[in-house]
């Protein structure tokens, strides 16, 4: 049985059980103000750029043999979606934390609940595709793109869009030894250079900003506090 943010959202109001937000924080620059953001996103922002830094500087270090550049373009493209995944989950956890450490339950039911949240998640299987991510999101009652949209704008939403599926689709190339899918990748105009791994970068940061920003909003919604930044 999936027990929705939604249900429990219903059954600690109706109790009064609402508990102050706890994600953690880490300040940040935008427009000439401090920001706060959650913990997920200062691991994007610090452990998991920085493994992605190590390997782009160890593209320097190959002596610029083409072969040894592509290896490592490869390496980066692997490291790159899987580190956006890692994100998408650890965010999806906060929200489930949130709304389950909301009602002050029995001692040791906080993981039950936890679990009926995140079981048989997308993003514990497969890749961190536009799918997955909306299905996992909607499962806490988030409807992710469409809240995306809403506060950035439809062509905002398509460009992220496009990202996770070209990058999937070289990420797969990659994994599988696929030649299919690196012909896909050209007629795509996205094959695995310096410049497009720079272009998935840029783009995955702003949505990595913007799915905070949405997330933090519903929360508020949800709980009934106020903005935690």
């Amino acid at each position: 049985m999936r027990w929705s943010a939604a249900w429990l959202r219903s059954a600690c109001h109706s109790m009064g059980l609402v508990s102050p937000i706890r994600l953690s924080a880490q300040a940040r620059s935008e427009s000439g103000r401090d920001l706060m953001t959650s913990s997920a996103h200062a691991d994007w922002t610090n452990s998991r750029r920085q493994r992605l830094a190590d390997l782009d500087a160890a593209r320097g270090d190959a002596n610029q043999r083409s072969a040894d550049v592509e290896q490592i373009l490869w390496a980066i493209t692997l490291r790159l979606a899987a580190e956006f995944q890692g994100y998408a989950r650890d965010l999806h956890d906060l929200v489930a934390d949130e709304c389950v450490s909301s009602c002050n339950t029995v001692p040791g039911f906080e993981t039950v609940l936890k679990l009926a949240l995140t079981a048989k998640r997308d993003l514990d299987v497969v890749n961190a595709q536009h799918e997955s991510v909306g299905n996992d999101f909607s499962r806490l009652g988030v409807p992710i793109w469409k809240a995306l949209e809403a506060a950035k704008g439809a062509q905002a939403v398509h460009g992220w869009k496009n990202t996770l599926t070209t990058l999937n689709v070289a990420r797969n190339a990659v994994a599988h030894g696929d030649p299919q899918k690196f012909a896909k990748l050209n007629s795509m105009n996205c094959p695995i250079t310096e410049k497009q791994i720079g272009e998935w970068q840029k783009s995955l940061d702003e949505l990595v900003d913007a799915m905070d920003e949405v997330v933090s909003n519903y929360l508020v919604g949800l709980l009934g506090i106020n903005p935690p930044w």
